[in-house]
Order: C-alpha cells, then structure tokens, then sequence
C-alpha cells in the first residue's frame, strides 16, 4: 500500500468514523452540542491531515539520516493530535485516554 493509499483510506475511515460516533453516543444517551464540539474536531482533523502528510513524506526517505530528521516533527505532530484529542474528550465530559 503507497502512502497516498494510507492517506486516502485515513480520511474514508475518519468520515466514517465521524458519521458513527454520532449514532453510538445518542445511544449511550449522551447529546453532544454540535457547535460546541465542531471547532476542536475540526481542528484535530487538520492536524491528523498533517500528521499523515509527514509520515507519508517519511516514508519516502531514502536513507536513515533522513527519516530520522523527521522524528522530531513528527513527535510535535503527535502531539498536537494529542491535545486536540483532549480537548474534544473535555466537550464530551470524558476522561482522557490513559497511556
């Protein structure tokens, strides 16, 4: 599987998962505001994008020298899907993942 395949079977999954996670919260009864919650999903959307476009142009490295020179974006990245993730499990009144 190439990269762009990754990427492009990310964001089908994303969507669906989206669509989903909707319908199994009404059935657990919990309603989430939908403005409320729009922004930070947004936001944890794009950074995911960005996170898979860097891993992609990772995986593209042609020696070790240069995949390693992306370790320390790619942990920033990481985070940054991190923090976006908790803000979004804070609207949701869920306690973050342990890890």
């Amino acid at each position: 599987m190439t990269a762009e395949q990754v990427i492009t079977e990310r964001d089908r999954v994303t969507g669906e998962l989206g669509k989903r996670s909707a319908a199994e919260l009404g059935k657990l009864g919990l309603f989430v505001d939908a403005v409320e919650i729009a922004a930070p999903v947004e936001a944890l959307i794009r950074a995911n994008q960005a996170l898979a476009s860097l891993t992609a142009e990772q995986a593209r490295s042609s020696t070790l020298t240069q995949l390693r020179s992306f370790n320390y974006r790619v942990q920033s990245e990481s985070t940054a899907v991190q923090s976006k993730m908790t803000l979004i499990l804070k609207a949701l009144h869920s306690p973050p993942p342990q890890s």
